[in-house]
Formats: C-alpha cells, structure tokens, sequence
C-alpha cells in the first residue's frame, strides 16, 4: 500500500501498487510432505490451516470451490512464496488473488466493489481486518485507487524514476496487533481529531498530487504525513530507522512513511534526488520501487 495505511478504514483516499520484485505460485509437493524443504512444508501446513479456517467462516462456500481445492491439496499443492512475511509486500495478498483466481466459484471481475469484498474476507484470517485491497491490485496487477466515497478505480501511474523506494529495516511484524493499537488510540478523542484533520487530509492530498503529477504539492503532504506517523505511531516505525526518519524531515531533501502497517519490513521513502538517498542508506538497503 502505497497510501491510505490506517486512514483508509477512516475514509480517506488510498492507493495501492502491486509489487513486481517478488514472485509466488501453486506448485506440488513431488511425492510426499516430507519431499519437501523447509519452507515448502512449512507453505504447505500454512495452506491447509487457512483453507480449514475458510470452511468454517460463512459465505465462504459461496465464493470458492473447496471440493475442487481439496482435490489439489490432496495431491500435494502448496504456495510456493518468495514474497518476504511480515514486511507489508503482500504475501498474504499474494496468496488470497492466487486462491481467488483459481478456485473461485463465480468471478466477479466486472465489479471491483463486490471484488474487493470478496478478497477482503478471504485475506482477514491474516489480519484480522482487511481492506481487500492488497490481494485486488495483485488480482488484477494493476495500481488501484479507493477515492472519498469509498469507489474502487484501477489507477494511471508511472513509479519509474520516480525516486521511491523501500527500506528493508530487516525485521518482521504482525499486522493484527498493529490494526488494534491503532483501533485502541482511536478511542482518544484527541488522536481521532489529529488524523480528521491532518492525517487523512494530508494522505488525500498526496494521492491526488502523485496522479496529477503536481511535485510541489506531493512532497507538501508527505511531509505532513512522514511527521504526523513518527509523532502518533512510534510503535509502528522500526527503531533502527528512527535517525533516517528524522534526518529526512530535518533535511526535506527525503521523506519516510510507513508501508502497509509498519512495525518491521520494508519502509517506503520519497526522496526528491537519488543523490540524497545514497547518503544515507547503502545500496543493499534500498530498493527502487518500479512498475513494468
């Protein structure tokens, strides 16, 4: 998620790209579990413990079809992943799309709204509360923008040369409880007015600016952003980038904000120059942040 993490579940805009880096797909297990390595059974364990947990969750049955799933499983099928967990890439996302596009009952890919529902529920045994909208970008792998009203919309943006890239803060997170802390601060009546009336306004803004192509105005808002999470959502920003974070907002010449929930994984940062970004990050930390 390019923008849109937390606020989007308070209405503002959000913008989602899929991740190309990485790759996953359906393989089988050779001959038995035990053929497999390490982390292929491990995949396969996962699987089948999601695919449990989908039988008993209602309406599910009406979204894929688990005679057809359970036929493969049978035969040794797993979700071979090179996608990093817990690092806001999309791993989950990744797997619910595959599952979706493969063994869905009826396709519904004319109506993004009912599409993203429906990967909404499939992906919340990961984190409890999903938008729906990582597994829909990887779904139709293309960038998707949720504007003011809550509509979805596949979305026009070119992210080469854009100096964006992601920072590897070689940790790793659960999103679940970062979700409740951040439900938990919402019942502080000051915390709620600070995201009314700076956060979600800045997010917006910064959405709009990066389609538009307005520079000026996209570096504003990730500002305003960039401070607003390292002043209200420490516990989400890993503290081994905490002196990056604020040498960027000291400086202006970069900004760091959070990717997905935050707390470990990859850190997004905007810099206005590359030549900023090699000055403070080696080149084993960064990633550039493309589309094909």
């Amino acid at each position: 998620m390019l923008f849109g993490e937390y606020s989007v579940l308070l209405g503002s805009k959000a913008l989602v790209v899929p991740f190309e880096r990485y790759s996953a797909q359906w393989s089988y297990a050779e001959k038995d579990d035990n053929s497999l390595n390490v982390s292929d059974y491990k995949a396969r364990n996962n699987l089948k413990a999601y695919i449990s947990h989908l039988l008993t969750v209602k309406n599910t049955n009406e979204l894929l079809s688990f005679e057809d799933l359970e036929q493969e499983l049978e035969k040794g099928l797993f979700f071979r992943s090179h996608i990093p967990q817990g690092y806001g890439a999309g791993s989950s996302g990744a797997l619910v799309a595959a599952l979706y596009d493969n063994f869905s009952s009826i396709k519904v890919d004319h109506d993004l709204q009912l599409l993203q529902q429906q990967l909404a529920s499939l992906e919340s045994f990961f984190h409890g509360n999903s938008s729906g909208l990582d597994p829909l970008a990887c779904y139709l792998r293309a960038p998707i923008l949720v504007d003011e009203f809550k509509q979805i919309h596949s979305a026009q943006l070119n992210l080469n040369n854009q100096n964006i890239y992601l920072i590897d803060s070689n940790l790793t997170a659960e999103t679940g409880p970062l979700v409740a802390y951040f439900r938990q601060q919402m019942h502080s009546y000051s915390f709620f007015k600070k995201v009314n009336g700076t956060l979600i306004p800045s997010v917006n803004n910064a959405v709009e600016s990066l389609l538009s192509g307005d520079r000026s105005g996209f570096f504003t808002a990730l500002e305003k952003i960039s401070q607003f999470q390292f002043d209200h959502l420490k516990p989400m920003i890993p503290e081994n980038l905490s002196k990056q974070w604020i040498s960027g907002l000291e400086s202006k010449e970069y900004f760091m904000k959070l990717c997905g929930s935050g707390g470990g994984g990859y850190i997004l940062l905007f810099s206005k120059n590359s030549t900023a970004v090699l000055q403070h990050f080696k080149m084993d930390e960064i990633v550039p942040l493309q589309n094909s």
